[in-house]
């Protein structure tokens, strides 16, 4: 029923956030969120499985830049794809920002790196995969 459901949901996120908080070993502060159909209210039955999401709160400056694109590429005229053109064209798993931006750490995350050094998005996975696992 849908009442044990919720009860099964709240146990198990209480848990997870717990044992996140039990490590201690972010240098930064987390939240977990429920992700998924559950979190948008279209999950159907069975509950078969919960998406979970951890939302990290890092000190971070953007630095935007067309040095990935082109004028060329604006006016699609470009003799070769830009890399913002290439990820566009991709069916799924479109990642244009890293061509666009920089995610440019304000304060030292040790594990990440210190203040100024730019966050790669490997760098930033790897960490939370590691964290994770």
């Amino acid at each position: 029923n849908k009442e044990f459901e919720l009860l099964v949901i709240q146990k198990v996120s209480t848990w997870l956030e717990e044992e996140i908080n039990r490590q201690d070993v972010l240098p930064f502060q987390t939240k977990l969120k429920i992700s998924g159909s559950i979190s948008e209210e279209t999950k159907t039955r069975p509950l078969d499985e919960i998406d979970f999401i951890i939302q990290c709160k890092l000190e971070v400056d953007i630095q935007v830049s067309d040095e990935n694109s082109n004028k060329d590429w604006m006016y699609s005229s470009a003799l070769e794809l830009s890399p913002v053109e290439r990820e566009l064209t991709k069916i799924d798993s479109k990642q244009p920002f890293p061509h666009l931006a920089n995610v440019v750490l304000a304060a030292e995350y040790p594990g990440l790196g210190g203040t100024g050094d730019i966050l790669e998005p490997e760098t930033f996975s790897k960490f939370m995969e590691d964290f994770v696992w």
